[in-house]
């Protein structure tokens, strides 16, 4: 994104970390998995983040945004803010296309090369396989100390069966409660291990 409205150092870097802010937000409010994710800088000297698992090995993709957009001199000095929303709008929306499918492509592919993909080969979806998802991957702790389901992530269309699914049977509840106290057990004996080593 680069732009020069002054040939002032300050005043440039102030502009773009304007509009970066801006265009995030606008990222923020229109994706709520893109909101969801953590932006942090990579350390100085990493390159990129890997997934290894056995002989796989899968790297993050480089994903390169940009947009060209031209906004008149006399709608900034006028303060046509209708326009610069625009402009930001438009920035945002294709950024977010840029960014959402080789973000979508990684998790992916990490999860097929970590054995945490799922095909149900034209089955029907049914609790019973998102409770088969949940007892067959490991549950991270939050800052209490309690492990958390793992957060699913879905196309379209099966986001939308997901969400169609009826209520859980009382049968389908219990095997839900027991799978998160034995994930809640193991990630306390692990603890206990590593503690006693």
């Amino acid at each position: 994104m680069a732009m020069t409205f002054l040939q002032t150092p300050d005043y440039n870097d102030a502009v773009v970390n304007f509009v970066q802010r801006g265009v995030q937000a606008l990222m923020s409010a229109a994706d709520p998995i893109y909101d969801s994710l953590r932006h942090v800088p990579l350390p100085e000297g990493v390159a990129d983040v890997r997934v290894e698992v056995d002989d796989a090995i899968i790297s993050s993709p480089t994903v390169h945004m940009r947009e060209l957009v031209e906004i008149s001199p006399q709608d900034i000095v006028s303060g046509n803010l209708e326009r610069f929303h625009e402009v930001l709008a438009q920035i945002a929306d294709s950024h977010l296309q840029q960014f959402m499918v080789p973000f979508f492509e990684h998790v992916g592919d990490a999860a097929e090369a970590v054995g945490n993909s799922v095909e149900l080969d034209g089955q029907s979806l049914t609790w019973d396989h998102v409770l088969d998802w949940h007892q067959q991957v490991e549950w991270t702790p939050d800052d209490l100390g309690f492990v958390r389901p793992p957060q699913i992530v879905a196309g379209v269309t099966a986001g939308d069966r997901l969400r169609n699914l009826p209520e859980m049977t009382p049968a389908q509840q219990e095997r839900a409660m027991l799978i998160m106290i034995g994930k809640q057990e193991e990630h306390v004996s692990s603890r206990r291990s590593r503690r006693l080593r």
